[in-house]
């Protein structure tokens, strides 16, 4: 057996087949891997965020989680991205640095949330983008996830 393998490895064109295979073969794995991330997301642990819902923020529950922009904690040029204020009632807190990583072109998945999760009127149309109607019409007060306890993720 060894023999047959310091031959391939010696031989140029069957290295280079064997090398293709195996990177056929990862490539492959990967792709499985993905795939079953991509059907089964809703089954994964949601990754437990705090939340902090401040003093006269609504009892209607379409009213607390209704959103027109969201931001991160902090000021523009410090923005503090383990925090998103999701609306003046409430803020999200304990995102993992890492969250920012996940790169959707050239800007994280949590920068395009936040640039596209808002009421926003098209100025050449006029036509309102307005999340919080999918809300209503789905009777899902907030579209973002909670669990029993308030806790976000």
């Amino acid at each position: 057996m060894f023999s047959v393998i310091a031959r391939v490895f010696r031989t140029p064109d069957l290295r280079n087949k064997l090398l293709f295979t195996l990177g056929i073969i990862a490539i492959y794995r990967v792709g499985v891997s993905l795939a079953e991330l991509h059907i089964n997301y809703e089954d994964l642990t949601p990754y437990p965020l705090g939340q902090r819902v401040f003093p006269g923020a609504p009892e209607n529950d379409y009213e607390r989680f209704a959103v027109t922009k969201m931001n991160y904690g902090g000021k523009a040029g410090a923005w503090d991205k383990t925090k998103i204020r999701y609306n003046p009632f409430i803020d999200i807190d304990g995102i993992p640095v890492e969250a920012q990583e996940y790169m959707l072109g050239s800007r994280s998945g949590l920068d395009w949330i936040l640039g596209r999760y808002q009421v926003k009127t098209d100025k050449s149309s006029g036509i309102t983008d307005d999340p919080n109607e999918w809300a209503r019409e789905h009777e899902q007060p907030s579209t973002l996830s909670t669990s029993s306890n308030g806790s976000w993720h």
